[in-house]
């Protein structure tokens, strides 16, 4: 018994290093969990262990490995007839045949195949998740209205389940495909509510990615002091972490913004284009 609360202590470590974004840490213990599992043979956490060290060696872009990885964990979870973990394996699946071959269909089939699996097993995070990965598909498709309709199925159902994983890349995909259709205020909310979930999580890197992203919604909103807010947020996470090109481009469009931010010292109009002399409001040269 103590060896398997062990493992599943391991698992959870794991997991916290994956929403930090730590994936050697996360590998790390993810094998250490497979090996306590598999000495007292407890075969539904080999299958889990399985499952996430193929997840955290796709995120590595070790693709050949995970699916290894994957294909032991779906074996397993149909000896078992664990529906849950057969629906989150397919999914997996589905996002990995998405990077390796670009197969649209494929990976819809995969995805469409965890969902039906899902639905069966009454598992909500299972459907949230199989819905948000299809939704994505769907967005690379251009199939903007429908991966929309399907996101935000997806986003009611990681909240009824309490699921933030789901949560977190449906809000965030939501957010990218409103400001695609212009749509910046409402995809000003959704941006802000995954800041929230990330600065809880301590990933910094993906805090930093919604920043860049609310100050780019921002300047198209003309809200321009409050985009170099965003910007200086995203430039210092950046500098935290260690990504000195990702700070840089930071600091180039905090540049830009500042430019967009003259001011008129006559009559106080907000000058939005860069190569403008002259103040369109009062005529006045904005040289001097």
């Amino acid at each position: 018994m103590g060896e398997k609360v062990e493992a599943s202590s391991l698992l959870n470590e794991g997991k916290e290093y994956i929403k930090k974004e730590d994936y050697k840490k996360a590998e790390k213990k993810f094998q250490e969990a497979l090996n306590q599992f598999t000495k007292v043979n407890n075969l539904n956490g080999v299958a889990e262990s399985e499952t996430y060290l193929g997840i955290v060696l796709q995120y590595q872009n070790k693709l050949k490995k995970a699916k290894e990885h994957f294909e032991k964990a779906l074996k397993l979870h149909e000896d078992l007839d664990y529906k849950p973990g057969i629906s989150r394996v397919y999914t997996n699946l589905g996002n990995l045949t998405l990077l390796i071959s670009k197969d649209f269909e494929k990976s819809l089939e995969l995805h469409q195949k965890a969902l039906d699996i899902s639905k069966k097993a009454r598992d909500v995070p299972g459907r949230s998740r199989a819905l948000t990965n299809i939704g994505y598909v769907k967005f690379r498709q251009k199939k903007l209205e429908e991966a929309l309709d399907t996101l935000k199925e997806a986003l009611e159902l990681a909240n009824k389940a309490g699921y933030e994983s789901s949560q977190a890349t449906s809000l965030s995909n939501i957010g990218i495909i409103l400001f695609d259709m212009k749509r910046y205020e409402e995809a000003l909310e959704k941006h802000e509510e995954v800041a929230k979930i990330f600065e809880k999580w301590g990933n910094k890197k993906r805090l930093a990615i919604e920043h860049r992203q609310m100050g780019l919604i921002l300047e198209k909103l003309s809200r321009l002091d409050e985009a170099e807010e965003h910007y200086k947020a995203a430039e210092k996470l950046y500098g935290e972490i260690g990504l000195k090109k990702e700070k840089k481009t930071m600091k180039s469009m905090l540049k830009v913004a500042k430019t967009r931010m003259r001011k008129c010292q006559s009559c106080g109009t907000i000058i939005m284009v860069p190569e403008l002399n002259y103040c369109p409001n009062c005529n006045k040269d904005l040289k001097t």
